[in-house]
């Protein structure tokens, strides 16, 4: 089932969209958290406490979101955070993910459950043209 994009505003739409989308096992292990989901809990909490307020008649034509993380200068302050198996969801997997925040000029975090090889990231890297590796 095709999803209108236009129509999904914030992160419960796009909740909602994946379960019309997803297969029933994909949907229930992206949407689930670890043991008690506690932490999946809290986030939701945290999110819908958040309040945006408008500021109107003021110019907006010229916005600059860009700032820097661990060094590296990224378009906005949001990354793509390490999360596994993103081939459930889409053929590419997390090269699909990679080529999306290279093109936002932003950062992806791979993670250690990726679901394609080390061969497929390097040609990835070598198709960006550019790599930063920071390990913790």
């Amino acid at each position: 089932m095709a999803v209108d994009q236009k129509k999904l505003v914030n992160v419960f739409d796009y909740e909602a969209a994946a379960r019309e989308t997803l297969s029933k096992i994909a949907y229930d292990y992206y949407r689930s958290g670890a043991n008690d989901e506690i932490t999946l809990h809290e986030n939701h909490s945290a999110y819908e406490r958040i309040k945006l307020k408008p500021r109107v008649l003021r110019d907006i034509s010229k916005r600059d979101l860009t700032t820097t993380i661990l060094g590296q200068t990224v378009s906005m302050p949001i990354l793509v955070a390490p999360t596994a198996f993103h081939a459930m969801a889409y053929p590419e997997g997390e090269v699909a993910t990679a080529r999306a925040a290279g093109k936002a000029d932003t950062i992806m975090i791979l993670s250690t459950l990726a679901t394609n090889s080390t061969y497929i990231w390097l040609l990835l890297f070598s198709e960006i043209g550019r790599l930063e590796i920071v390990f913790f």
